[in-house]
């Protein structure tokens, strides 16, 4: 069930200062009163419907600039040039596939797209259009009703706009980690399953890179938080700018990262896991004249869905991988085999539970 989909359900109000940013102002905030000059921008393609001239006199005297359309190539050219708030339309046609009607809709549909008002007798031709289609009247319905019926679907697509927005903006800051501006742990997860789902349809492999900071409380406490802030900042810039688009790169811990790289074996994993921790060991991070050099230690692995194993035991092998890695001297990496990883891993587990 979707969210609020319950009349009964009543969630607690947000602290005021998340309420004022995430929740969209009221209808009336994009209903000026006095409307300046081209505040709306309407394109106009009735095709010789007796109020034409009427209702673009109207808008033109309420200072809304209208574009004036005779015909169906003028219609879609304009549309795609145009910057519109909305289209009024009188399908030529009278069935549900008019071909002007269904090219404005797809036009309509897309984010930012204008409001589309239908003038026609025949509204059950527009049913299977309702999820598209913004309002519709029929032509004898008056120049005054449909100029307010046509503000309303613009403040209406406005107001949906910015709740989309918003809605980005919310999902944005819920996945990312502020610090770095990479992803964060709940989205690493959430994409990792989407990828195994890719790579298992396709017969690709995934790899899989976990990095860990060397000494990186060490660097904590001798620059400080500040410093510190930056350099991860500067850390997560790098990182986005040597993978591809469509890698993902999160942090997971205080000093950790992973990055999944679709359609990559352990040798090109490897190879980009080795490009990344020289890069980062001959990167100075300065800030008010004070400068640090750090190293990582990058545990390498990479799941093939041909094979039995589960990507979670992947996961777990390339941890244990890095594990050993920094048991064995840090700033290296360290590439999953089968049956050492495993033998670390035992060795590493016992060792923790020693120590608690």
């Amino acid at each position: 069930m979707p969210l609020l989909a319950s009349a009964r359900f009543q969630p607690p109000l947000p602290d005021l200062a998340i309420r004022d940013r995430f929740i969209s102002p009221p209808l009336q905030e994009y209903i000026p009163i006095s409307q300046p000059k081209d505040a709306f921008r309407v394109l106009l393609a009735l095709h010789g419907l007796l109020p034409g001239n009427e209702l673009e006199t109207e808008l033109r005297a309420r200072g809304w600039g209208v574009v004036v359309t005779h015909n169906q190539a003028d219609t879609w050219g304009r549309a795609q040039l145009q910057d519109l708030d909305a289209v009024v339309l009188s399908p030529l046609g009278s069935g549900a596939n008019d071909a002007e009607l269904t090219s404005l809709l797809t036009l309509a549909e897309q984010p930012g797209g204008p409001a589309m008002l239908v003038l026609t007798e025949s509204p059950a031709c527009l049913e299977e259009h309702a999820e598209s289609l913004d309002d519709f009247l029929s032509p004898d319905d008056g120049v005054d009703l449909i100029c307010r019926r046509l503000r309303f679907s613009i403040a209406r697509r406005r107001a949906l706009a910015r709740l989309h927005e918003d809605r980005q903006s919310l999902l944005q800051a819920t996945t990312t980690d502020y610090k770095t501006g990479l992803r964060n742990d709940r989205y690493f997860y959430d994409r990792c399953r989407i990828d195994c789902a890719r790579s298992a349809r396709d017969g690709r492999c995934l790899g899989l890179l976990m990095l860990d900071l060397d000494g990186f409380k060490a660097v904590n406490d001798q620059y400080g938080h500040p410093f510190v802030d930056e350099l991860l900042g500067r850390l997560g810039q790098l990182l986005q700018k040597a993978l591809r688009p469509f890698d993902t790169a999160a942090r997971v811990g205080g000093d950790e990262f992973a990055i999944l790289l679709p359609d990559t074996n352990l040798r090109d994993a490897a190879r980009i896991a080795e490009r990344l921790r020289a890069t980062i060991e001959d990167t100075h991070f300065t800030q008010d004249g004070k400068t640090a050099r750090v190293t990582v230690t990058i545990g390498v692995a990479s799941w093939d869905p041909l094979r039995s194993d589960a990507f979670d035991d992947t996961l777990r092998a390339a941890d244990a991988t890095l594990l050993a890695a920094k048991k064995a001297g840090r700033n290296r990496i360290a590439l999953y085999d089968p049956r050492q990883a495993k033998v670390d891993a035992v060795e590493i587990e016992a060792e923790a539970e020693a120590a608690e």
